[in-house]
């Protein structure tokens, strides 16, 4: 017996706009991110009389990425007869970093930005990668335009093309002086998505195609139509394609129908296809393009333009084309409905029908709060805009009213930023609270819409998305590069732009350029900010269903309540399902052992919820815990859901024990490191579990008095009101 997750909006993995009908959700911590460790070279630094320094200032400060206020200092070398060599410093990254993974760094100018007129500054920076396959050097000009490098922190990014372990950014001599730069710390992306194993097939060793051209096209005669090498989207190779001729030279719409290893759906999946050509950016051609689903000869479902197909870049210059089905299929096909003009040929590598959860995640952390004015902050240039008041469309700023709609309940309500369709006027800044934390990994980014028609996603090279911790004042981070953020195209159009963040964050900032805002209108709608949980990554690693899923998991949440973790999960339905075993583990990939069983409803079309709770969670020496859930059938078979993060934070209430170990006749003094609530108890076990005594919890402090333990290991554990476990202490006595 197999049980499958129904779907969850997927995430995309970007260096170009990405457009889909649907946002991305989730919100706690899944994607793994490497950072930067220990500097391992550097130029050092050497300074002249007029303190005109040359090499790396503060080095080992490359790498801390907790506090931005350290960082290294990069002074660079201007041409000389005596040395004219780079300079630069070398970090080794906390583990290997895969080809493919989006890396990066992260600085900021230290100082003016000094140029000549028209150069790019950062043409003379590199960042140079080692690993098993050698070295690869990275432009720095070629991934940002130093003018949108402030005196904040701004990431500098690229996709590995090779693996690697250490990470060298240097900056070459220059013939005048050139702008200092501060250097806070490496990082990369790893995907968490390309080795999990999900339902579905692909085209890949079918040997199974057709195409051809639609007849009745605009133009008659089919001259330069059809798709040449069809037999590349569905044979051995990975790499091989189709191609879709330019459209400027199509006269007649074109198809390509690919076969699947075997027949998925009927619900919870997406179908599509692996394409090339750098993704579809234009619009115009989205919309005539349609992706059409068969099972056998006969027709399923079809979704056409950018109101019904996504699109998610991929690592390779590769995007994946896709739509949510309701009906099974065993076919799918790119369709090219009509004719509009680009310069381009479309490379199809391979069709797919994959389960929804491997591109989407349950649950968004948005800014749809109960309506109150701390949580949302406008600005106009660099000024805070006057103080806002509820029931009231201003906020103190001309050009942007009903600034509570973006952090209020209803995600239909919007901010509305109106800006002159001329330059030289002053940015716009939303600032907006999140209900709940956003984890170094997640997606952060805001939903936006326009007055008339989409957002021109071509104006966004100007536009800047921040995060700020959870006082809505700290700046954690700066995305300022619009080839960098992700754009993702929603139905009643709206866009969802975002970026892939490397430290928490509890606020989003929205900050629009002066002319004409983000879109062809004067008007621009902010909707709320959200963060998310990215799947990265294209799933490979596929399984396909021998028959009907009897069992279907609804949901499956772990999250940290308290002292420990509760882990819920619902089915729709099962058939002889014997019962469920919940398993944890430090790492996303291996060591799951199990931490609790619950007995099954065995055969049952309703609808059925089970909770478990690890209570033992806060004694786990782990910053995030994983947990799956295996079930199991009646004849013994088993099978796993997916995994499911809990970022481990240490709780409020610890407790402090003194002396420890205990020796004598003295008494024992056991402190609640934060602040006590009513109702908490503190429950003393001894070494086989048994309880020896529970005291109530009235302050700070409770003692333990002498007579009450004999020489022995005991386990303190603080009991809340509810009886869960908030924190627990391993007390040793000796010597009575």
């Amino acid at each position: 017996m197999k049980f499958a997750l129904p779907s969850r909006i997927a995430g995309a993995v970007a260096l170009l706009f990405t457009y889909c009908s649907h946002l991305a959700v989730a919100q706690t911590q899944n994607t793994d991110v490497i950072y930067s460790g220990t500097v391992s070279s550097h130029t050092s630094l050497n300074c002249g009389v007029l303190n005109d320094c040359v090499g790396i200032e503060f080095p080992d400060r490359f790498g801390t990425k907790d506090n931005l206020e350290d960082y290294a200092i990069l002074h660079p070398r201007t041409l000389s007869v005596l040395n004219s060599s780079p300079v630069g410093v070398t970090t080794e990254m906390a583990n290997a970093v895969p080809s493919g993974s989006r890396a990066g760094i992260v600085l900021s100018r230290h100082g003016d930005l000094l140029t000549t007129a028209g150069a790019n500054v950062l043409n003379n920076l590199s960042i140079i990668t080692w690993g098993a396959e050698g070295s690869q050097t990275y432009n720095g000009g070629s991934l940002l335009n130093a003018e949108l490098v402030a005196q904040a922190p701004t990431r500098l990014e690229f996709i590995a093309k090779k693996p690697f372990t250490s990470l060298r950014v240097e900056y070459a001599a220059v013939t005048s002086v050139a702008t200092k730069f501060r250097l806070y710390y490496a990082y990369s992306f790893k995907s968490n998505n390309t080795n999990t194993q999900y339902l579905g097939a692909t085209s890949i060793t079918t040997n199974n195609v057709t195409s051809g051209t639609i007849p009745g096209g605009v133009v008659q005669g089919c001259v330069n139509s059809g798709v040449t090498n069809p037999a590349g989207a569905a044979d051995n190779d990975v790499n091989t394609f189709a191609t879709f001729g330019s459209l400027a030279q199509v006269n007649c719409p074109s198809f390509l129908n690919v076969k699947l290893t075997r027949s998925v759906g009927p619900t919870d999946y997406r179908a599509g296809f692996v394409v090339g050509s750098a993704g579809l950016v234009d619009l115009n051609v989205l919309n005539g393009f349609s992706v059409v689903t068969y099972l056998g000869d006969k027709q399923q479902e079809v979704a056409t333009g950018i109101n019904a197909l996504q699109v998610n870049v991929l690592p390779d210059d590769k995007s994946q084309i896709s739509f949510s089905t309701t009906k099974p299929f065993d076919r799918v096909e790119l369709r090219q409905n009509s004719l509009v003009s680009a310069t381009y040929n479309l490379n199809v590598f391979y069709g797919f029908g994959i389960e929804s959860k491997a591109f989407r995640d349950p649950e968004p952390v948005r800014s749809t709060l109960p309506v109150a004015t701390t949580n949302v902050k406008t600005f106009r240039g660099s000024v805070a805009c006057a103080d806002i008041s509820i029931g009231s469309s201003t906020s103190g700023c001309s050009g942007i009213t009903n600034p509570l709609s973006s952090v209020d309940p209803d995600t239909t309500n919007f901010t509305t930023i109106t800006q002159p369709l001329v330059a030289g006027g002053e940015r716009v800044r939303v600032r907006m609270k999140l209900e709940g934390n956003g984890f170094a990994g997640n997606r952060a980014g805001v939903v936006l819409g326009a007055s008339t028609g989409l957002l021109n996603l071509k104006l966004l090279e100007n536009t800047t998305l921040r995060t700020y911790a959870a006082d809505g004042v700290t700046l954690r981070e700066t995305f300022s590069d619009g080839s960098l953020l992700n754009a993702s195209v929603l139905s009643g159009n709206k866009t969802a732009l975002s970026f892939l963040t490397t430290r928490d964050f509890g606020w989003v900032e929205l900050d629009l350029p002066a002319a004409a805002a983000i879109s062809l209108a004067t008007e621009t709608q902010v909707y709320y900010a959200f963060a998310e949980e990215q799947r990265l990554g294209f799933p490979t690693n596929l399984i396909g269903p021998s028959g009907p899923l009897p069992v279907q998991l609804v949901s499956f949440q772990a999250k940290a309540a308290g002292g420990g973790v509760d882990i819920k999960w619902q089915t729709a339905s099962e058939a002889n399902s014997s019962h469920f075993v919940v398993e944890r583990s430090a790492t996303s990939a291996e060591g799951f052992a199990p931490i609790g069983r619950v007995a099954a409803a065995g055969t049952t079309t309703s609808r059925q919820e089970y909770l478990l709770r690890d209570a033992e969670a806060g004694e786990q020496e782990a910053a995030i815990l994983y947990y799956r859930l295996r079930q199991v059938d009646m004849d013994g078979k088993e099978h796993y859901s997916q995994v499911v993060p809990v970022k481990w934070s240490t709780p409020a209430l610890a407790l402090i024990v003194y002396p420890n170990p205990a020796v004598g006749a003295e008494n024992i003094r056991v402190q609640l490191a934060g602040t006590a609530t009513e109702g908490n108890s503190l429950a003393v076990y001894g070494a086989r579990a048994e309880l020896i005594s529970r005291l109530a919890v009235s302050g700070r402090e409770v003692v333990l008095p002498s007579a009450l333990l004999r020489t022995g290991i005991y386990q303190l554990v603080l009991l809340n009101n509810a009886g869960q476990r908030v924190a627990t202490q391993r007390l040793v006595v000796a010597g009575r």
